[in-house]
Parts: C-alpha cells; structure tokens; sequence
C-alpha cells in the first residue's frame, strides 16, 4: 500500500498546489464591439457570361458578427459574414450592349472549434440573393431604321430568356468569391495568431523548462472561458481562490503569482554576476517592459549576485503587487562589499477609465540582520537607480485603449488578493466597483464547473 499512499500524496498535491494560475472570460459582447463594422471595398468585374462580355465595377460592403455555442470541452465560434454588392456592369455579345445595375445579399457562415488538441472549421457554401435591373442598352443597327427596331426587340427577347440562367450563374460566381476569400482571410488571421501564440508565449515558455497546459476550455452562448496552467515538474502553481470578475464584464483575466514566479525562477541564473544595467533590463523583460532609462551616474562596476532559492518573487497581497530581490552578495571595488539581504519594493494600482497601471511606490525597504544604517544607504541608492526607469506598468494594452471602436470601456477591477491579480473591463453604463473583495472560485475549490 506503500505505492498506493505515494499516488494519492501525489494526487493531493496537485488537486491543491497545482491548480489552474492563469484564467481569461471573454464576452461575445466584447469580440462584437471591436469587430469591423461596414467595411466598404470596390473591385473591377470583367467576367463571361454566356458567352457575353461583362465589365464594370462593384461596391462590397461586409460585417462580420461572432456566436459562441455551448461547449464544455473547447471554444465552438460561429462567424457570420454578412455582405452587400452592388455592381453596375456592361455586357456584349453580338452587337448588343446591356448596361445593367444588380444588388447582392450574401450570407456565409464558419464555425470555428477549438479545443487543447485540435481547430477545425466547418462551414455551408454561401447564400446568395440578387436583385438586377436593366438600364439601358443599344445595339450597332440602331440607327437604321426598321432593322434597327427589329435587331433591338430580338435582342431584348433573348436577354430575357437568358436573365434567369445568367442570374444563377452570377449568383454561383458570387458564391464562390465569396467563400473562396472568406476561408482565405480566416486560415490567414488563424496562421498569425498561431504564429505570433507560439513566438511570444508558448515557443519562450518551453525553451525556460516550463510545461503550459490547458486545464479547462468551455463556451457558452455569451462567454469563451479558458483556464491554463504555467508550471514545471517540480513546480506549485496556484493554491489559493481566485477573485471573481463583475458579472457584467466583457473581459477578464486572473493571474497567480506562482505563473509569474515559475518564470523567474526558471529565467534568472543565480551562479552569476550582474550589472545594474543588466539587472534592470532582466526585471524590464520579467514585467514585459521597454528597457529602463537609468541615470546618467548609475555605477558601472557594481556586481550583484542573487541568492541561490527564491532569487526575486512577485507577490500579490494587500491590494499591491510587491518584488522582492533576494540579493547574495553585493560589491563595489573599494567601496561596497555587502552580504545576504532583501530588497522589496512594491506598486500602486491605479485606474482611469480604461487606463489602468501599477505605479511603483518610491519606498525601497532593505532587511538584513547584519545591515547597519551606514550599509542600508548605499544599497537604497544602488537600487533605487535599477527601478528608475520603472515608474508604472500599464495593465491595458494600448492598442485597446486607442481603439475608436473600445470607446464606452472601463476598468471595473484591479485587485490584488490572496496571490492573485485581477483585472476586467466592462461597460461604462454599467455601474461597477473598481476593485471587488476575494470570493471563492467553485472551479478552483473544485466544485461543479460554472462559467462566470
């Protein structure tokens, strides 16, 4: 039964250390408003058709509109395009020109399906409904009198016989364009984002030892949840209930520290020396930032080494996100040569309309119990110049915030509790707290699967 005992431990740490740090909820809501509205293109027509010559130009106006479907085991989309083409043409064939003007309804539709495995797309051939009119047209004998008449009545005869024949030609031809493009651009934009998902996240997070996983995928007619587990082997993720985003959000994120520390301790090498320049550009890239600006008089012969366990942690507690360097050694030839010591210093959330940050607090606190006041002085100094160039991390992109279509978007949480940061955007009309207190997740406690 020994073996046994080693599974359920095994079993119980991982139902409770290494449950899912990394959640996102997007609303349908969400996706809709930033989906490109009335986009309004014009392209030539030179086609034949039955055996007619036809050229003109057209002028196609699309929307696109998404439908998540329920799913519990992946995220099933339906995208709807929806598109009106209004053509103006001129057609020949045996010596009679007809100047036509036609207006197309055209619907196509994907349904997109993803899951931890696998993406398929399905879809039916698109419909088309057309409406054409006839303007005007001539033939080369209409000056003649008589035959003229006669050559223009045989003529017109025969355009209308041939009209329902032509217009389900055109009708199949638009079809055809129009899933031809449309699956084009969506294997394109599918293409992209795999490529940019692998390069920034899923490509760096594996060079650093690190397994993400997929814990849980589910759609329902109003929301894509998704929760995800950045961990190695031997390492905890989260163990502790995340805050629950506003009801009303468009979109949600939660992040546990553990994500962010995995990274670090993967990511920081303890066995060298670093720079004050090379220290700030490691916590820059940590925290996804632009390289710092350090001062001018920043000291270029000072040695940092980190302590072996735990090197720099992020904390989220108390409503602040708090870095901790944990330093080994620190010297300066001549000047400086201090031992075993912590460094801590933390950030400020701070939210307006749809801007939100974490400003860092200018406190810098040194803890070690050898350091004297003479000694915490210059370590303040030394490190109050590798967070210089830090002052605020922004929580929202800015292409978000810079978006016309975004306008009417706030920030209706940033808490930071229990391990946990949150974050969620929702309407403006919509009357919300900026940051809401703790609330068991039921999934994380591991309760029946509820989407919020």
């Amino acid at each position: 039964c020994y073996p046994q005992s080693q599974y359920c431990f095994a079993c119980a740490v991982k139902r409770h250390y290494r449950i899912a740090n990394v959640r996102v909820s997007v609303s349908e809501d969400f996706v809709n408003r930033l989906m490109p509205k009335d986009q309004v293109s014009t392209r030539p027509v030179q086609q034949r058709i039955l055996g007619a010559d036809t050229q003109g130009a057209s002028k196609i106006q699309t929307n696109l509109q998404v439908d998540f479907l329920p799913d519990t085991s992946g995220w099933k989309v339906a995208l709807n395009l929806d598109g009106n083409i209004q053509s103006n043409t001129r057609s020949s064939r045996s010596g009679a020109t007809f100047y036509n003007s036609s207006n197309a309804k055209v619907q196509s539709v994907r349904e997109i399906r993803i899951d931890p495995a696998s993406l398929s797309i399905n879809g039916q051939p698109a419909n088309v409904q057309s409406q054409e009119s006839l303007r005007k047209f001539s033939t080369n004998w209409d000056q003649m009198p008589i035959i003229g008449d006669m050559v223009r009545y045989v003529a017109k005869q025969e355009f209308n016989e041939k009209k329902p024949i032509a217009k389900r030609i055109s009708q199949k031809m638009i079809a055809k364009q129009t899933d031809d493009e449309f699956n084009k651009q969506l294997q394109t934009n599918i293409d992209r984002a795999q490529e940019q998902f692998d390069k920034r996240l899923i490509g760096p997070l594996h060079s650093l030892d690190l397994q993400p996983m997929i814990l849980d995928m589910q759609s329902t007619d109003s929301r894509l949840v998704a929760r995800y587990r950045v961990a190695g082997v031997n390492q905890i993720a989260a163990y502790t209930p995340r805050p629950l985003a506003p009801s009303e959000s468009l979109l949600s994120v939660q992040l546990h520290q553990s994500a962010i520390n995995n990274l670090i301790a993967q990511a920081i090498p303890t066995d060298r020396d670093w720079t004050i320049r090379q220290l700030a550009d490691k916590i820059a890239q940590i925290l996804q930032q632009p390289p710092f600006a350090l001062p001018e008089d920043t000291p270029e012969d000072v040695n940092i080494r980190f302590m072996d366990v735990h090197p720099m942690t992020i904390e989220f507690a108390e409503g602040r996100m708090w870095l901790t360097l944990r330093i080994a050694s620190l010297e300066q030839p001549g000047r400086i040569q201090l031992k075993n010591f912590t460094v801590r210093t933390s950030y400020i959330p701070t939210v307006e309309g749809l801007r939100a940050s974490l400003e860092r607090d200018p406190l810098i606190s040194v803890d070690g119990h050898r350091l004297g006041s003479k000694d915490r002085f210059p370590i303040r100094a030394i490190f109050t110049k590798v967070f210089s160039g830090n002052s605020a991390i922004p929580m929202v992109a800015e292409s978000l915030i810079s978006n016309p279509l975004a306008q009417g978007m706030q920030v209706s949480q940033l808490q930071m509790e229990q391990g946990w940061l949150a974050i969620a955007v929702s309407d403006s009309k919509e009357k919300v707290q900026p940051s809401l207190p703790p609330i068991v997740d039921p999934i994380a406690a591991g309760a029946t699967k509820k989407v919020r």
